[in-house]
C-alpha cells in the first residue's frame, strides 16, 4: 500500500494502493491474454507504449504487469517463454538442486531451504518458487505442509533415479 499526496485537495494523505492494485491485475489479465492469442513463444513483446495503447490501459501498469508475469515465467524480459521453457535466471539454479538431489546433499523428504537458495542465487522468493515449477512437475519436488511447516521437499522417488 502506498500513500500518495492529492494536490486538489487540502493538505492531507490519502491511501492508494488497492486502486493500484486492481489496475495492474486488470493489465497482467489482458496482458496475459494478449499473450496467447496474438503472441507465439519466443517472439518479443512490442514496447509498453505500443501495449498500453493496444490494451487500453496505463503504461506504468502494462511495464507492472510485465514484471509480475516474468515473475510467473512466463516472461523472460520481453522475449515470451514457452510452456516448458525455463526463465533464463532459473536454470544455474535448477541444476544445482537436481545436480544436490542426485548426489544425496538433498535427501528424500527433506526441506528444500529456499531461503538460502535465494540468497545464494540472488532470486526473491517468488523467483526462487518460478524456478522450482518444473522440478515441482517432473517430481523431483513436492508441495507440502508438514513436519516442518509449509514448503518445498524433496520427493521420496527423487533420488531413486541413477545419474
Amino acid at each position: 500500500m502506498t500513500i500518495a499526496y492529492a494536490p486538489d485537495a487540502p493538505p492531507s494523505w490519502y491511501i492508494t494502493g488497492s486502486w493500484e492494485r486492481q489496475s495492474v491485475a486488470r493489465a497482467a489479465k489482458l496482458l496475459h491474454e494478449h499473450l496467447h492469442t496474438q503472441c507465439r513463444p519466443g517472439s518479443h513483446l512490442p514496447s509498453d507504449r505500443t501495449l498500453a495503447a493496444a490494451l487500453d490501459v496505463a503504461q506504468d501498469s502494462v511495464f507492472r504487469a510485465r514484471r509480475r508475469l516474468e515473475t510467473e515465467g512466463l516472461l523472460a524480459g520481453r522475449r515470451i517463454l514457452g510452456p516448458t521453457e525455463l526463465h533464463p535466471a532459473d536454470v544455474a539454479l535448477d541444476v544445482c538442486v537436481r545436480d544436490s538431489v542426485q548426489a544425496g546433499y538433498y535427501q528424500p523428504g527433506s526441506a528444500l531451504p529456499t531461503g538460502f537458495l535465494a540468497h545464494d542465487f540472488l532470486l526473491s522468493s517468488s523467483e526462487v518458487r518460478r524456478a522450482c515449477h518444473r522440478l515441482i512437475a517432473d517430481g523431483t519436488l513436492r508441495i507440502q505442509d508438514e513436519p516442518y511447516g509449509p514448503g518445498l521437499y524433496i520427493s521420496d522417488a527423487a533420488g531413486a533415479a541413477p545419474c
